[in-house]
């Protein structure tokens, strides 16, 4: 017998959580169990999230087929930047650090807008979505769903595309967009299986 969905959606997975398990079962078991909070924030985060902040604005534009202002784009990642910087967790990278990082991220933003070709239709913005999880020996769902949010459904060349934005220093490899769960968590949330996926 399963739970009803009302009763199940209070009890998730993501992605970033079942990776935390793969790389330290203690550090799993100590955020997400016992419910221990961080000490302090690691500022590829912080840069990650002002990123995708100001690529939303990009794309919410887009979405009310309004042209994004550049400007206005990168104001959006500096101020959700120095937000995140004081937030309550400290951050350990020191104020030298923390500008370098900043200006790469003006940077980046600039270099997006630029070079970014304009989806044909925006289909949607920071879409959350939750999969049914089924236990492979008994075939009945279990109490916990998988949650996640894609950063961007779009139009292109006549496919629609999940769009997933990436601030690593490198390029992801081949084999690592084909077998990233990530990667494949997004799919397996993609209406019948018909779009594909764009870092």
């Amino acid at each position: 017998m399963t739970l009803p969905l009302q009763e199940r959606a209070e009890l998730h997975v993501s992605v970033s959580q079942i990776k935390t398990f793969l790389l330290c079962p203690h550090r799993y078991f100590m955020r997400y169990v016992r419910g221990v909070p961080p000490e302090s924030r690691a500022l590829p985060l912080v840069f990650g999230s002002a990123i995708h902040e100001a690529l939303a604005a990009f794309y919410v534009a887009l979405q009310a087929d309004l042209e994004p202002d550049p400007e206005q784009i990168v104001t959006i990642f500096t101020d959700a930047f120095d937000a995140e910087c004081k937030g309550d967790l400290p951050l350990v990278e020191d104020e030298a650090a923390l500008g370098e990082a900043k200006d790469k991220g003006v940077a980046l933003v600039q270099l997006f807008q630029e070079q970014i070709e304009r989806p044909h239709k925006v289909l949607a913005v920071e879409q959350p979505f939750i999969l049914d999880l089924v236990d492979a020996r008994s075939g009945l769902l279990v109490e916990e769903q998988f949650t996640g949010v894609i950063d961007a459904i779009i139009e292109m060349h006549g496919q629609r595309v999940l769009v997933e934005h990436k601030t690593a220093a490198r390029k992801w490899p081949q084999d690592q967009l084909e077998n990233d769960l990530q990667v494949s968590a997004y799919l397996a949330a993609s209406p019948a299986h018909c779009l594909r996926l764009q870092c």
